[in-house]
């Protein structure tokens, strides 16, 4: 709706996991790599887990997206409610396998077959499950025996467990303890830093054709990381919805009190809050655990250090000054590594 009136090639906050706004931190990078790795060294099984919306599915797609490259068949279950004869008719249609029958027996002999086959032409087989923390113990445990699907030497399927942290708390279960013990590498997403976010938020502009700082001002960008909690499902709500009340009041740009309207709209909580307070509620709510936070000493160091950078936002804004919270990602832009190269790709 907003789109032409701001000049933007297409909506820029979306929440669909389109690879082409992927923005890679640090730690989306390490779990891309070790996800890819791990995938292409047969390592068996995966695991990437996360609190609800800091991009597991996003990054599950780029990863897809990095495999097909690398010639690897992938089954990607997106919805684990299924019982386990679903399930596995799911695994072998997504693999282009003709199901033999509805027997259990039939379609992992016709897997096993494939499998093999695949091994002996040098290619690799992945099973990707995005929202595994919703997997009953009783198809965990029929993923688990996947794992015996194997030659002297190599895995043949690789399983990648993808979600949110029960999925953590599943696998500390005692009756999965086997499961857990095949756990090659694992890996967590964590919510974004204020200049993260701020660099987020350029990246998702930038791939629409504006500059950032031209919509949201720099005084904007303390209230978005705080009410969001650097979670970026809810960056995306915060921002498409202050640019559609720009829209409405025919704003050339987002305000702090637009962001404050949009924030109570969205029941996110206090907008005046102080950002430790925002964090402390944010870490348990009626819809259980939002963002995981570090041990104490951990989260007061980076909650200072985030307050240090909030204070210094707002006093470069009353001081009249530009501060240069998007310069660092322009900066670093040239020197991004090939797994952010590929991310880039997607934006041709």
């Amino acid at each position: 709706m907003y789109e032409e009136y701001f000049h933007l090639s297409e909506t820029p906050f979306r929440l669909t996991p389109d690879p082409r706004f992927l923005y890679i931190t640090p730690k989306h990078r390490e779990s891309l790599s070790a996800l890819v790795y791990g995938v292409m060294a047969r390592k068996g099984f995966l695991v990437v887990s996360g609190d609800a919306g800091t991009g597991k599915t996003t990054l599950i797609h780029a990863v897809l997206g990095m495999l097909t490259e690398r010639k690897v068949d992938c089954a990607f279950i997106f919805h684990p409610l299924l019982e386990p004869e679903d399930f596995l008719e799911h695994v072998l249609l997504d693999l282009g396998i003709p199901p033999p029958s509805r027997k259990k027996g039939d379609m992992l002999r016709a897997l096993h077959l494939f499998l093999l086959k695949r091994h002996e032409g040098g290619s690799t087989t992945a099973l990707i499950v995005d929202e595994a923390h919703r997997l009953s113990q009783s198809l965990l445990e029929e993923i688990r025996l996947f794992s015996n699907l194997e030659t002297s030497t190599d895995k043949l399927l690789q399983i990648v467990l993808a979600g949110q942290s029960e999925l953590d708390d599943l696998l500390r279960q005692e009756n999965l303890r086997q499961l857990k013990q095949r756990i090659s590498i694992r890996t967590r997403l964590l919510p974004f830093t204020l200049q993260q976010t701020s660099e987020y938020i350029t990246h998702r502009l930038g791939t629409v054709g504006r500059k950032a700082n031209e919509l949201f001002p720099p005084e904007t960008l303390p209230l978005i990381y705080k009410m969001s909690r650097g979670i970026p499902r809810l960056v995306n709500s915060i921002c498409d919805n202050a640019l559609l009340l720009a829209f409405a009041q025919q704003a050339e740009c987002v305000t702090v009190p637009m962001l404050r309207e949009v924030c109570a709209d969205l029941d996110l909580g206090d907008a005046f809050e102080p950002v430790a307070a925002v964090h402390a509620r944010g870490a348990s709510t009626s819809n259980g655990p939002v963002a995981v936070l570090p041990a104490a000493s951990e989260e007061s160091k980076r909650l200072a250090e985030e307050e240090a950078e909030l204070a210094a936002v707002q006093e470069a804004h009353r001081a009249g000054s530009s501060l240069h919270v998007f310069d660092s990602y322009a900066e670093r832009k040239g020197t991004m590594s090939l797994l952010s190269k590929w991310a880039n790709r997607f934006r041709r």
